[in-house]
């Protein structure tokens, strides 16, 4: 069964996606950048690396602009 969500990690998770768009809109990262980025998220996610995902959410803005 899949593990549920804590309020404040859909905060993390839509702070995340929000500035994604954000920075792909205003030309700060590539298309190929916010999808890599999102795909990241979604794989450690979806293999139950929680804590891997947690950490991306917060510093996914840093990691996608090296």
């Amino acid at each position: 069964m899949a593990e549920r969500i804590s309020q404040r990690e859909q905060e993390l998770l839509e702070e995340f996606l929000c500035t994604v768009l954000d920075d792909f809109s205003k030309g700060s990262i590539t298309r190929h950048q916010a999808v890599s980025g999102i795909a990241t998220l979604y794989t450690a996610a979806a293999e139950g690396r929680r804590e891997e995902a947690l950490e991306y959410l917060r510093e996914g803005r840093k990691l996608l602009r090296q």
